[in-house]
Formats: structure tokens, sequence, C-alpha cells
């Protein structure tokens, strides 16, 4: 994959990492919701922005707004020198590590169908009722007349007066939630009062080794439909999980055989609330 294959673009540079098991490379694209697909690399595949040897490790997607996504990309060197010599012994296939951690999840306005208001939202009345023609003053959410940085849904319809007549033209409306942009099921929505709130929620990380070729290993995205059984974090998982990223890597055991380790990281749903497939990339194959 090239930076400039697509109408996508690199945000700063590409950072260049030491660590004690080779390079690392890191890069984050802003991409097109349409262009994902196109844009996506495979894990194994050539990461010719880092540089001639290196290979796509790690694949994170982040919604950013409507219709654009922040990518992160990590790429490492894929010279014989870097593989990485650990898990010594011969059962490296029985290996698995969970870790899980607690993180804050930010309930974005967005999830509601909200934007903040500006002055702009917000004209002075002049009269009775009556606000400079062509100028807008819209309701907030809770249905009383906007101040600056309130929240006004997407949908609302502002008080309105033609600047060539004077006459009104359009009563205000208050508008409705829209959840089209919310990562949740329909069935699970999330009250109003969460708006800008943060939610404490669980991030589950885990590592385990295969026989497969790290070029063969399925792009790590969309949300929990099963788990590997010994990578499961126990209790129901349908829906609960939304894949975060993986980070893949060539190991070799003590007695010279190859294997891949990955690590996948997943969120957890917050508690009554489940990911909409839909909108979060379908379902994962483990």
């Amino acid at each position: 994959m090239q930076i400039n294959s697509l109408t996508s673009s690199l945000i700063g540079g590409v950072e260049c990492l030491q660590t004690e098991n080779g390079t690392q490379f890191h890069a984050k694209f802003m991409v097109k919701e349409d262009e994902l697909s196109s844009f996506l690399p495979e894990i194994g595949s050539s990461a010719l922005w880092a540089s001639d040897q290196a290979i796509v490790t790690r694949i994170q997607k982040t919604w950013f707004a409507q219709g654009v996504w922040v990518v992160s990309i990590t790429a490492e060197n894929a010279d014989e020198n870097d593989i990485l010599f650990s898990f010594g012994g011969s059962r490296l296939t029985k290996y698995t590590e969970k870790n899980f951690s607690v993180i804050d999840l930010y309930c974005k306005p967005e999830w509601w169908g909200l934007r903040t208001a500006s002055l702009a939202d917000c004209a002075e009345f002049i009269g009775s009722g009556k606000i400079t023609p062509g100028e807008r003053k819209y309701y907030n959410c809770s249905g009383a007349w906007a101040n600056p940085g309130d929240y006004i849904y997407i949908n609302a319809k502002p008080l309105y007066f033609s600047p060539e007549t004077g006459e009104k033209v359009q009563s205000p409306d208050a508008g409705f939630p829209d959840y089209s942009n919310s990562p949740f099921t329909e069935g699970s929505r999330h009250s109003a009062s969460l708006i800008g709130q943060t939610l404490k929620t669980r991030l589950y990380q885990c590592a385990f080794n295969c026989t497969r070729d790290p070029g063969k290993i399925n792009h790590f995205a969309g949300i929990s439909g099963s788990f590997q059984n010994a990578c499961s974090p126990g209790g129901s998982t349908d829906g609960k999980w939304k894949a975060t990223g993986q980070y893949v890597r060539k190991i070799r055991s003590s007695s010279g055989k190859t294997y891949t380790h990955v690590v996948r990281t997943m969120i957890e749903a917050p508690d009554g609330m489940f990911w909409d497939p839909a909108k979060n990339g379908g379902y994962w194959s483990w």
C-alpha cells in the first residue's frame, strides 16, 4: 500500500521506534469510510511507506467523524534477524495470556444526533417573538431557547424570518434524537443523561500463538460472535466486545520451529449495551 494510493492523507509523519525486538514504524491516516475496504492492508503485507523490508503487524481504526475514520498502522522490519526468540520450549501453541484493564469511554454528543450551539444559532429577540430577518434562533434539546454551548439536535429547525419580506417563514422545532452515529444497537440505547460524560468499561487483550503464516491471519475487525475457547473473556460475549487492534509477529522456538504470535485487543460495551455490527464492521472472524 502506498501512502498516496487513494485520497486518504497521512496525519503528521511516520514515527520510527527502536525496541529490544527490532524496529517499529507507526503511521496514522485519515480515510473516507467508503474507501476503508480498499485502503486497509492485510496483516503481513508490505509496508513500503515504512521501509523496503517492513511488513504490517497491527491495524487499528477509530471513528473520527461522519464518513471519516482514523486508521493507525504499525509495521516492523521482516528481516530474519528481527524474528523474536521467546516462549522457549516446544508447546508454544498452548500459550495464552489474558489481560484486563479499565478505561474511560466518552459518550459523544453525535451518538444522539446532537451538535453544539454557536452564537449564530442564538439570535436575540428584537421584539415580541421576532428576530432580525436572515438570522436564526434554535431550541436546545430540552426545548428551551438555546444559548451558545447548548446541545442542539442536528434535525432541529430554527425560527427564521425572510430577509427580503421580513415575514416569518419557519417556526422553530427542537427536533428529535438521531442515533445513526451511535455505535450501539437500537435495543440498548444509552440515556441522554450520559451526553458528554465518561463511562468505565473494560479493555481486554488476549495473546496466543498459532502455526498460521502472518500474511494469512484475518484482519481483526468487527464485534464478537465467538472466541477461540482459550481466549474467551468469560460470560456472555455475543455483541459485547469490539475489536480495536491486532498485533502479529513471527517467533521461533528453541528447536527452530517458526510460529506466529498474535495479540488482539477488544473493548467491552458498557453495562446493558451491545455493539451494533452494522456500525462496527460486522462480526469478526477469529
